[in-house]
């Protein structure tokens, strides 16, 4: 029995120095370097590939993203394809701040850990939502009391209000002398 024991422990270290030898041998590596020329230029992959046909003039290529692809014309004239780049900019730093809105209440402690799926429904909560921890603060248990002093400061309700100030983004909202001048008291 020791001798079987004996006979096995060399072979296992035998293996092991076998093992050791091969780990060490150099091994080819493969090229994962991609080329620009793949995603941009002429040459650059297209969206359903060899079967794409004949691709729009005013798509060359240039831009992240132009795989040779615009049945609506989106991108035909400069100036609009320059104005929705800006604004696909703004829509996906938007998005980065909303997943750090997602993370940050699941992180905290001060939240009871909520998922981001289900901090919605502590507005309906006792005490509604402690906005910075100050009970001084509107809740948002208390919108009704906000969307009524907001139709007596304008005149109007929350639907006249959204639809004013979707029509004037600048020039309707709460900072501006429209709102503030409607008000009159007594009359």
């Amino acid at each position: 029995m020791a001798a079987v024991a004996r006979v096995n422990a060399s072979t296992f270290v035998g293996k092991t120095a076998e093992l050791k030898a091969q780990a060490k041998a150099p091994v080819a590596r493969v090229n994962t370097t991609v080329r620009a020329v793949e995603w941009y230029g002429p040459d650059r992959a297209l969206w359903l590939g060899p079967l794409t046909g004949d691709v729009p003039s005013y798509l060359t290529g240039e831009f992240a993203g132009d795989y040779g692809w615009d049945t609506a014309g989106l991108s035909a004239d400069p100036e609009t394809f320059a104005a929705y780049r800006e604004t696909e900019l703004i829509h996906a730093r938007w998005a980065m701040l909303g997943v750090v809105g997602c993370i940050t209440p699941e992180a905290l402690d001060v939240t009871d850990n909520v998922p981001w799926f289900k901090a919605g429904a502590t507005i309906f909560a006792d005490g509604g939502l402690d906005y910075l921890g100050s009970p001084n603060l509107i809740h948002a248990q208390n919108i009704l009391y906000v969307l009524g002093c907001q139709a007596i400061v304008t005149g109007e309700g929350p639907v006249a209000n959204w639809r004013a100030h979707i029509a004037d983004p600048t020039g309707v909202n709460g900072f501006t002398e429209v709102f503030a001048t409607r008000f009159v008291p007594g009359g």
